[in-house]
């Protein structure tokens, strides 16, 4: 009976998959009619001996005797209305949200001044329950530590209060997170990483803010890229970098290292972008032609945890959509192959700002002959921001001649598609074979070069243009009907 003269039930618990002499039920507990949160303990059976015992909130915890470990619990307590909900958890869970590798985890309560330590190994999207800590060791508050591998050293301790630990005070949460700062190596620059309570004795790490490299710049020749801080590398695991807490306002350094003891060949010094920045790295290669994009990782996939993750990618990407090998030429004189359905980074110009804008010419490389090219090349293809959609090209008087080019801009970088056919189509419904003529005669810049019969028969012409980009760029043609012909300034 409690003391209001109504009745209390108790609680009595004990993992399963034990002996009795291995671990038995924990002293019986009161429920109570209220919201509590405490703590119950499960020890050797026979050996138990309460030597260590105390009461908060109706809820019994003892250590049990000296080399019998406790299974500890957290014990909470609901009323309802009519019922009263009783949950068991433990009394402690590590979240990590970090998108790569093992974090390890330094645990001590203040009830002991850091003399007893708990530590727990953390694969990384991974969750770990820990039932080996006191629910009122913890509940005298922490102090927690970190590293990223378990040859890393450790961060410096963060101290958390037992109130930010089991109940929801949202005061340890986003952005109002801890912020440890751990390195990969003791000589290397350190990281952000976020440390959030979740209530209910749940920890969560995350990565603040990561840094992808999808640049191919090794695989162009340029080098392997690696990102450094005051000359030191910054820590990075299958491919991902943990960025600095101030990454916006202190700038990072893009360091190409060459082949030989990893020494730097040429670096550029950043700042990460609010939404996406078109970078024109001068190397001793070569232009490098990147853009540096913004994002997010989704944040189901980190058990919950928001994480900014910056992308360096290549400002202009060239795709052949077509089932034929083609050739295309830059103003330099310079020559890139591009295999049918392949796609490849183009750098190499000399960007302005943001905008890619660059140019080459194409052509299906079956129109070369061995003695020399049998047909023109197209007209000179302008990849910039304010040529994007798709432009019908004609490299000479068939359908199988007529080309369309597709530009896609996407957050400061270009996707540029080049494909047979055209969205410019042109189509004779007659069904007698002496109808009239019917033809169609693009014109370029003012001049009308080329000529594309329409047979009857309802069946789809695609017809385009020599040099689209050139002069007022508008899609004019000539329309001819019998002996009529009819001018169309813009067809679209």
């Amino acid at each position: 009976m409690g003391a209001d003269g109504k009745q209390q039930p108790l609680l009595s618990i004990k993992p399963l998959g034990y002996r009795q002499d291995e671990v038995d039920f924990c002293p019986a507990t009161k429920v109570g009619n209220a919201d509590n949160l405490a703590g119950v303990s499960c020890v050797a059976g026979p050996r138990f001996k309460e030597d260590v015992s105390r009461q908060a909130g109706g809820c019994t915890e003892s250590t049990g005797e000296a080399g019998s470990p406790p299974m500890n619990f957290m014990c909470a307590t609901k009323a309802e209305r009519l019922h009263t909900v009783v949950s068991l958890r433990p009394t402690l869970s590590i979240l990590n949200g970090l998108p790569t590798g093992t974090l390890g985890v330094n645990l001590s309560s203040k009830m002991f001044d850091g003399t007893q330590a708990f530590q727990v190994q953390v694969h990384a999207r991974e969750r770990v329950n820990n039932y080996d800590i006191s629910f009122y060791h913890l509940e005298a508050g922490i102090s927690i530590k970190a590293r990223l591998d378990i040859n890393a050293p450790w961060c410096q301790p963060a101290t958390i209060d037992g109130k930010d630990l089991f109940d929801n005070t949202a005061r340890l949460q986003g952005e109002q997170a801890l912020h440890l700062e751990a390195a990969l190596t003791s000589d290397g620059a350190k990281g952000a990483i976020s440390l959030e309570c979740l209530s209910k004795g749940e920890l969560r790490f995350s990565a603040r803010y990561c840094f992808i490299d999808r640049s191919g710049c090794k695989d162009l020749g340029f080098g392997k890229l690696e990102l450094q801080r005051n000359g030191a590398p910054l820590p990075c695991a299958s491919g991902i970098t943990l960025l600095h807490a101030d990454c916006f306002d202190q700038s990072v350094d893009l360091v190409l290292l060459t082949s030989q003891k990893h020494a730097a060949k040429t670096s550029l010094a950043v700042k990460m972008p609010q939404n996406f920045q078109g970078l024109t790295w001068k190397t001793p290669d070569g232009f490098l032609n990147l853009c540096l994009q913004i994002g997010s990782i989704r944040a189901s996939s980190l058990l919950g945890a928001q994480s900014q993750v910056f992308t360096l990618a290549p400002m202009l990407v060239l795709t052949n959509a077509s089932q034929r090998d083609l050739e295309l030429r830059t103003p330099d004189g310079k020559t890139l192959q591009l295999s049918a359905g392949e796609s490849k980074a183009h750098h190499g110009f000399e960007a302005k700002g943001n905008d890619a804008a660059t140019s080459f010419v194409f052509r299906p490389k079956a129109m070369v002959a061995e003695k020399g090219p049998v047909s023109c090349w197209s007209g000179p293809v302008l990849c910039s921001d304010g040529t994007a959609g798709s432009t019908p090209f004609s490299l000479g008087e068939g359908e199988s001649d007529v080309w369309s080019v597709d530009i896609v801009p996407i957050e400061g970088t270009l996707a540029v598609t080049l494909r047979s056919g055209s969205l410019f189509v042109a189509v004779n419904n007659a069904e007698d074979s002496e109808a009239l003529r019917f033809e169609i005669h693009p014109i370029d810049e003012g001049k009308q070069k080329l000529s594309v019969k329409v047979s009857p028969g309802g069946k789809e012409v695609p017809f385009g243009w020599h040099a689209p980009f050139c002069g007022s760029r508008s899609r004019a043609v000539n329309v001819i009907v019998g002996n009529e012909v009819c001018k169309i300034p813009d067809v679209r």
